[in-house]
């Protein structure tokens, strides 16, 4: 199809860019498949729609529809049409969720606790140890998980047959991946530079160029409640190469932010309110909820040690300019987990205090609760790992890209861990799902607790304190560099709460 398709934009005939090689119909077959699980729309109503789209049945994978439902010829006008229909169906009444994405409406259904604020040591030592021990530990989650992000879909069984053809011994995970293995359908084609044999510095990954991208836009920022989501889009239209978001929803947001507002506007506007955040977030981005949102909550939480409401809120103005409703709330969710980890030497208690930053009514509430009850009922026994995984494939799923099941690696990995933090990245990595991002945030969490001099050398020492992060000024950059700029921030908001 042509690479244009008109549609309506706000009531005015506008232009919809249709990015990163996807077809029109490929938008739509995602789009059908978000309303019908995420937005609790009718299915039956979505299964209809997806015959007249032309499209295969059940969960949307293009890869898998036949040649004939490929080439069946649809124009656009139709597709436009079914994708209109799509969007004004209601939410279906038996739907048993509350999932706002307003601050307010989030903090009004967030659940009862008796503080959101933890007392850290007021040592500038103390933290910068805290602090780059979180980066590091995210560094090294994220390079330990980055070469099996591609073996999709079955990422864990792929990640296992692996590593147990070079040896029985390297499963469970110990090291960073091997860069060969006898298995002949398994290879490593991305990221050679992260395998044990190579490895020498932090290679380049998204997840990791968006803490930095984070970091930045917070660097603007005098007081904590001067931060706004104008920032971080300012942020991502002067330095922020294309490819960089990865495809997902970063990327579906920042052509909204490009094709609707000039950058003369963005550069010069006084505040978010000249901006309808929720367009950018959801016009033709059926990844809304996906877990691109996620990945950039790490500096949020080292923005705000100890305090995670106010790092969940750091992260919400960050975070609606991509996603929604779910896709939102994790990003506040590991915000806010990272800045109680600062303070608290208790798994489940920086679980809970995550927790208790986003909506009781929402679906990821419902499945990080989930997530405790398996871990309890395995009783936080690492040895029970490969238990605690295949239930969460049965009850909370295995979708690579979904925000409930790649946020169930990473509780999982710190519930199950008991603060060892080689146990906590490689338990999430053998996780699967999307192990790079699950990776980093395990590792950061971990980090967080342990602090950097207390980081296993066997992880950290290959890293040699040099990251690529893609961004002007941070490619390379050392480490530690990025801990002491965190540190400045976390040092201004402290003196301005």
């Amino acid at each position: 199809m042509n690479d244009k398709a008109k549609m309506t934009v706000s009531g005015q005939e506008g232009t919809m860019l249709v990015p990163g090689g996807y077809t029109l119909r490929q938008l739509i077959g995602w789009e059908l498949a978000q309303l019908a699980g995420d937005d609790g729309r009718d299915p039956a109503s979505m299964s209809q729609l997806r015959k007249e789209a032309g499209l295969p049945n059940g969960p949307f994978n293009w890869a898998a529809a036949s040649a004939a439902e490929k080439a069946k010829p649809i124009d656009d006008a139709t597709l436009l049409d079914i994708y209109q229909h799509a969007l004004a169906l209601p939410i279906r009444p038996d739907f048993p969720f509350t999932e706002p994405d307003d601050l307010e409406g989030i903090q009004k259904l967030r659940p009862s606790v008796s503080t959101r604020q933890f007392p850290i040591p007021q040592s500038d030592e103390w933290l910068y140890d805290r602090l780059y021990g979180a980066w590091l530990g995210r560094c090294a989650g994220c390079t330990l998980g980055g070469p099996s992000e591609q073996w999709r879909p079955n990422t864990r069984e792929r990640t296992m047959r692996y590593l147990t053809a070079v040896s029985p011994d390297e499963w469970p995970i110990k090291d960073y991946l091997p860069e060969s293995s006898p298995v002949s359908d398994i290879k490593i084609a991305w990221k050679r530079d992260a395998t044990r044999e190579q490895l020498s510095y932090v290679p380049a990954d998204d997840d990791l160029t968006h803490t930095v991208i984070a970091q930045i836009a917070l660097q603007s920022a005098p007081t904590p409640a001067a931060f706004r989501s104008l920032d971080l889009a300012r942020t991502w239209m002067r330095l922020v190469p294309y490819q960089v978001t990865a495809g997902g929803t970063s990327m579906m947001a920042l052509r909204n932010l490009i094709i609707r507002y000039p950058m003369g506007m963005v550069g010069s506007a006084q505040d978010d309110s000249a901006f309808d955040w929720h367009w950018i977030a959801t016009h033709c981005n059926p990844f809304r909820e996906d877990i691109d949102g996620a990945i950039r909550a790490d500096s949020y939480g080292y923005a705000a040690p100890g305090q995670p409401e106010l790092a969940a809120t750091l992260a919400w103005h960050d975070v609606r300019v991509s996603n929604v409703k779910n896709g939102i709330y994790c990003c506040t969710f590991y915000a806010a987990m990272i800045a109680a980890a600062f303070a608290l030497d208790d798994p489940l208690a920086v679980v809970e205090a995550g927790l208790a930053e986003i909506p009781a009514t929402s679906r990821l509430y419902a499945a990080g609760k989930q997530v405790i009850e398996i871990c309890q009922r395995h009783g936080f026994q690492s040895d029970r790992i490969d238990q605690v995984h295949a239930d969460i494939f049965e009850t909370i799923g295995d979708d690579d890209c979904s925000t409930l099941a790649n946020m169930a690696a990473i509780v999982s990995a710190l519930l199950m861990g008991g603060g060892d933090f080689e146990k906590v990245i490689t338990f999430c990595v053998m996780a699967g799902f999307d192990s790079d991002s699950t990776g980093a945030t395990a590792g950061s969490l971990a980090g967080a607790m342990l602090g950097a001099k207390r980081l296993p050398a066997k992880w950290i020492a290959p890293l040699r304190d040099t990251f690529y992060g893609q961004i002007i000024g941070y490619h390379p950059i050392a480490v530690s560099e990025c801990a002491r700029r965190s540190l400045e921030i976390a040092k201004r908001f402290q003196l301005a709460s």
